[in-house]
C-alpha cells in the first residue's frame, strides 16, 4: 500500500467513524469498547477491586435508582495508592485502612471505603444518539481520555476512549481486522 493510499484509507475510515452515532459505534465496534461493570455507590472497595481484578477497565457507579453517579478506573486507584503511600511513608506496613485514611479518603460508618468515596463524580458523558465526533470534541475540550455513553433515560452503553476510536478508524480503513492483530 502506498503512502497516499494509506492516507486516503485512514481519512475515509476517520470520516465514517467520526460521523456515526455512538449507538452505531457500540454495535459495530463492541469488541473495542473497554470492559466495564457496574457497582452501587454504597458498594465497598473490596467489590470494586474484585471487578477491576476480573479485567474490567471502568467501573460505573450507580445510585439506588440506577442513575449514573460516578466512574472508577484502575488508574484512579493506582494514583490513590501512590498518594496514600507517599503520605504514610513512616507507616510502610500499615493496613490498607490506614493507608487510605492517610490519603484523606473518608471511611464509611463501619470503617470501610465505599465506591462513592473513590469515584470521579459526574464523569464526562455523551448521549448514545450523539456522534463519535461529539465525543471527541468533549474529550478534547475537557482534557479527558474517556466518556460514558448513555441514553437520555440514564441507561449506560459503555465507555468510549480515544484508543477505541483510533482502533475503529484503523479497522474501518481496512488496515487490520481483529484476527490479524497479534498480542505479544
Amino acid at each position: 500500500m502506498t503512502k497516499e493510499s494509506l492516507s486516503e484509507a485512514l481519512i475515509k475510515g476517520a470520516e465514517k467513524v467520526l460521523s456515526m452515532s455512538l449507538r452505531d459505534f457500540v454495535k459495530l465496534f463492541k469488541d473495542l469498547i473497554p470492559p466495564f461493570d457496574y457497582v452501587m455507590e454504597d458498594d465497598t472497595l473490596e467489590i470494586v477491586l474484585k471487578r477491576l481484578f476480573e479485567g474490567k477497565h471502568y467501573i460505573i457507579v450507580l445510585d439506588h435508582r440506577g442513575r449514573l453517579k460516578g466512574l472508577i478506573t484502575y488508574l484512579d486507584l493506582v494514583t490513590l495508592f501512590s498518594k496514600a503511600s507517599m503520605k504514610s511513608m513512616p507507616y510502610a506496613f500499615s493496613s490498607l485502612r490506614e493507608l487510605l485514611k492517610g490519603a484523606g479518603v473518608p471511611l464509611g460508618a463501619h470503617g470501610e471505603v465505599l465506591a462513592r468515596d473513590l469515584m470521579e463524580r459526574l464523569p464526562h458523558w455523551v448521549y448514545v444518539d450523539e456522534t463519535v465526533e461529539d465525543a471527541v470534541h468533549l474529550m478534547h475540550r475537557d482534557k479527558c481520555y474517556h466518556a460514558v455513553i448513555r441514553d437520555r433515560e440514564g441507561m449506560v452503553y459503555g465507555v468510549i476512549t480515544y484508543h477505541s476510536i483510533f482502533r475503529a478508524i484503523v479497522r474501518e480503513a481496512g488496515l487490520y481486522l481483529p484476527h490479524e492483530v497479534s498480542h505479544h
